[in-house]
């Protein structure tokens, strides 16, 4: 217990009172279910009787600097090496993602993908950076899958491989190449170039990047991307890439064993984190709809 709580003390001692009242009032906030599901009401509702300049000081004063470490990978330095000076590591993560409904059409978004793209590039080269400087901790990056591309291509990748089977098992042959006419290839081509050029970063700066899991109609795809393109190319001598498995799915252990058994089988090194899950209670509603019962 004195080990665990030293650990857990360890990120708090910087902390001035107002960090620690802060959290305490953002985190009790979230208990209250009604404020939660009626978030951009209540949002909307503070911007027309406070103002929209008052209301965006007040969430950046509360929750934007509870969870955000700042607003572009120079500014969260700053937050970085304070961690650091406590011996706490940090993983640098450009939050951006998609979900279905979420989005305009692809044309549209072809910037916004780019943009995305130079902004993971570059937390990749802050992590480094830190790190050079630090030297006492592994440089670590995160990215989300959907930040890249049209969610549908994510999903329609996903229902072609379903089609096939259980193409990640150590015996299956994948096809890298999908052949469903309903699959732009120039789309899939783009997001797979920008994924290596993710992990040749990545490898050539010796920065270990953590791929997140998403949503289920979308991970079949991300893991495919994952197993079957950038560990392959990353993951010779050593874990660049890393996968993510959700505890909260009943696979989650078939998952590990059978992209170990991949690993082994092409001849590289596997790497994943194991979470619970972000998207619980969305995938929950979701499998009752669908009669799913493929979640704890």
């Amino acid at each position: 217990f004195k080990l665990c709580g030293k650990m857990v003390s360890r990120p708090f001692q910087s902390k001035e009172l107002s960090d620690l009242l802060r959290a305490w009032f953002v985190f009790n906030s979230f208990k209250v279910s009604p404020l939660i599901k009626n978030g951009l009401r209540v949002l909307d509702f503070s911007d027309n009787v406070l103002g929209r300049g008052l209301t965006e000081k007040i969430v950046r004063e509360t929750v934007y600097k509870q969870f955000v470490g700042g607003k572009d990978s120079i500014d969260t330095l700053s937050a970085v090496n304070n961690l650091s000076t406590r011996n706490v590591g940090s993983v640098l993560q450009y939050s951006a993602e998609q979900d279905i409904g979420h989005q305009r059409d692809s044309e549209s978004l072809k910037d916004t993908y780019k943009e995305n793209l130079k902004h993971f590039l570059n937390s990749i080269r802050s992590s480094a950076s830190s790190v050079q400087k630090d030297g006492n901790h592994k440089p670590f990056a995160a990215f989300k899958v959907t930040a890249l591309c049209n969610c549908k291509l994510l999903i329609d990748v996903t229902k072609e491989l379903e089609s096939r089977g259980n193409t990640f098992k150590p015996t299956a042959t994948p096809d890298l190449e999908l052949q469903s006419s309903e699959i732009p290839k120039d789309e899939w081509k783009e997001l797979v170039d920008s994924l290596m050029e993710i992990g040749q970063l990545a490898y050539d700066n010796k920065v270990h990047v953590l791929v997140d899991a998403e949503q289920t109609y979308f991970q079949p795809a991300i893991r495919h991307l994952v197993i079957h393109h950038m560990m392959p190319a990353f993951n010779k001598t050593q874990p660049i890439i890393y996968n993510t498995v959700q505890g909260y799915l009943k696979t989650a252990r078939q998952t590990i064993e059978e992209d170990i058994g991949v690993a082994e089988k092409m001849n590289y090194t596997y790497a994943a984190k194991i979470v619970r899950g972000a998207y619980m209670d969305q995938e929950r509603s979701l499998s009752k709809e669908q009669n799913y019962e493929g979640l704890h």
